[in-house]
């Protein structure tokens, strides 16, 4: 690692940080992503088909968005990560919207 990161050395705190942080949201989604394939049980009629269609769209979104931040986004003067941001509330979103339809789904059978 020292060799291929070596122009981290000396790097300000904040971008180095960015630099960091992107590895670990990545992967945070990707497992995030995993999880949700061991336990998805797919609703077939209703509102509630729709709704975790829309909430699986969310959470597939977050390692491509992620990894667009990643390259696009590490370099940024001030800090910012607009589309990194963007990811993380479109899967936490999917995955709230997962685990309501799931437990709503339970409680009525």
């Amino acid at each position: 690692m020292h060799l291929a990161h070596d122009y981290l050395r000396g790097m300000a705190d904040g971008p180095r940080l960015l630099y960091r942080s992107s590895h670990i949201y990545l992967l945070w989604s990707s497992l995030l992503n995993l999880l949700l394939g061991c336990y998805f049980i797919r609703r077939t009629r209703g509102v509630a088909a729709y709704v975790q269609m829309f909430a699986s769209v969310a959470v597939l979104s977050g390692p491509i968005l992620l990894a667009f931040s990643f390259l696009a986004e590490s370099n940024a003067v001030d800090l910012s990560r607009p589309v990194a941001r963007v990811a993380i509330l479109l899967a936490t979103v999917g995955v709230v919207v997962h685990a309501l339809t799931t437990w709503l789904s339970r409680e009525r059978a």
